[in-house]
């Protein structure tokens, strides 16, 4: 009777075990793992640090950083660089402006925003407007905007004008399909989920976003930077960047280009900065004349063209990416 009862006892002791330990692979193995939780109010990246590392930069004669809001930073910042491109020699002065966000902060929200913050597909040639035009369609007292760079390339595809790449606006899907161009348009996308975090991928892996634009070129993707030496978009520029790390902080890039105080850059060159970020994922906007950045000046509250478009004045662009904050969360 004794050695019955120590076999059952000992019978479901390794059950027991067995099951435990069962529940515990299952648990490791699990696809259904808690995500990361993000803290609030964590430190902003000292961009003007970190921009320093690039291996590229060879003197930094300028940088200013300023709080536009909780949560978003800018870095205005004049740089040289070395040559990077085959033949090419010498040293490029370059003006670059990096907008920081935590995109967990209280109150921030990232979106895309449409020209005359239209609703519908439009019927023939879709309208433009300059990126005050865009911030003003869409700013508020309870939700302004803090800053705003241009988006997706443009082109005319028999007389009607249309965004090359996919388009959605606050959930509304304005533009389903990407026209590639020159094989560095709309060959990428940009999108951001409800929670702000930002997804950037081939235009193969297209998928249903709230807040999406069309991208061009992928300057980091997986965390590494991209070379692009070969490219076929080759010599120096004004360009538009966007990217976002690991734990979601998201940069707007613009540098200046086809000037004297501005060389531009190639797409090396940017990534190369980017990865200097530690992004996990960077991509080319549309650059040239429509490169601008867009930010609320925090001294006197109004919107500002932080750049110097190339063009001499703002070009009309057909969407653009931007942040804004629910003021109303001030009050509460």
């Amino acid at each position: 009777m004794k050695n019955t009862f120590r076999f059952l006892c000992l019978s479901v002791s390794i059950f027991l075990i067995a099951a435990a330990g069962a529940c515990s692979e299952k648990e490791t193995n699990s696809p259904q793992t808690a995500p990361v939780e993000i803290p609030s109010h964590r430190p902003m990246p000292n961009v003007d640090s970190l921009v320093r590392t690039c291996p590229r930069i060879l003197n930094v004669s300028s940088s200013s950083t300023v709080e536009l809001a909780p949560g978003v930073n800018e870095t205005d910042m004049s740089i040289t660089i070395e040559a990077s491109q085959e033949g090419e020699t010498g040293q490029f002065v370059q003006k670059i402006n990096i907008v920081a966000i935590d995109s967990q902060a209280e109150g921030l929200k990232i979106r895309t925003v449409a020209p005359k913050n239209i609703q519908e597909t439009p019927s023939g040639s879709w309208p433009r407007q300059t990126l005050s035009q865009m911030a003003a369609n869409i700013d508020s007292p309870s939700s302004r905007v803090i800053s705003m760079i241009n988006a997706d390339f443009f082109a005319s595809n028999e007389g009607i004008i249309a965004p090359v790449g996919v388009l959605h606006t606050e959930g509304i899907m304005l533009k389903t399909t990407f026209e590639p161009r020159y094989k560095k348009q709309g060959i990428s996308w940009v999108g951001v989920n409800k929670a702000n975090a930002m997804s950037i991928e081939p235009s193969s892996q297209y998928r249903i976003l709230p807040n999406i634009t069309g991208a061009g070129i992928i300057l980091m993707y997986g965390g590494k930077d991209l070379d692009n030496s070969k490219c076929n978009e080759k010599g120096r520029h004004p360009r538009t960047g966007i990217a976002y790390t690991s734990d979601q902080f998201i940069y707007f890039f613009v540098v200046d280009g086809r000037s004297s105080a501005s060389a531009g850059m190639t797409m090396d060159d940017m990534g190369a900065i980017f990865a200097s970020l530690k992004c996990e994922a960077a991509v080319n906007l549309d650059g040239g004349g429509s490169s601008e950045i867009l930010s609320r000046d925090p001294a006197d509250k109004t919107l500002k063209i932080r750049n110097t478009p190339s063009d001499g004045s703002e070009r009309q662009v057909i969407d653009a990416w931007c942040v804004v904050i629910d003021e109303t969360i001030k009050e509460q």
